[in-house]
């Protein structure tokens, strides 16, 4: 099984254009799913936000990204438009259709909790944005906003100044975590 996965990824990556060394693990990753209010509609529509630091392998990673999406312009140019959020270029990408009775393909979650999962459906755009180190995945553009906000300005109060996170540390002595 990992001959047949390290064959696939290699035959992908000659397919973009890319080493095949492109790949790697970020060093930091979140997640992060919420409702957001679908003004238009009255409705709270599920969201998520995807952040991951590649350090080191950013470029490749950021190549590999942009081969993405010039692989999906190339195929469906109406799908694909740039936008900048915060002074950083963004792709928005419009998931494709399935060509089942004009139905449009809607994004799918696998597992997690059923209710979550199922209202996630109604998500129709990916919105990706690199910011240096940083690579940021997300179904909205106030999503987008946000994230690189938070990324600009670090936090005025750091948990480690607080008195009650001193103490739980005292008490707990080193770990790792």
């Amino acid at each position: 099984a990992i001959k047949e996965f390290e064959t696939s990824r290699d035959e992908r990556m000659k397919a973009l254009g890319l080493p095949a060394d492109t790949l790697s693990w970020p060093t930091m990753a979140g997640l992060a799913l919420y409702g957001e209010k679908n003004e238009e509609l009255d409705v709270m529509e599920p969201q998520f936000v995807l952040l991951a630091d590649w350090g080191e392998g950013a470029d490749k990673m950021g190549a590999f990204f942009d081969a993405m999406v010039a692989e999906q312009a190339k195929k469906s140019p109406e799908s694909v438009r740039s936008k900048e959020f915060r002074g950083h270029k963004g792709s928005i990408v419009r998931i494709a259709g399935d060509g089942k009775d004009g139905d449009p393909r809607r994004f799918r979650m696998r597992g997690g909790p059923e209710e979550l999962a199922a209202g996630m459906d109604s998500i129709r755009e990916v919105i990706y944005v690199r910011a240096g180190n940083h690579f940021l995945l997300t179904s909205s553009e106030s999503g987008a906003e946000e994230a690189l906000a938070a990324l600009e300005a670090p936090p005025a109060k750091q948990i480690d100044g607080e008195e009650d996170f001193r103490g739980a540390r005292d008490f707990l002595g080193e770990s790792d975590a």
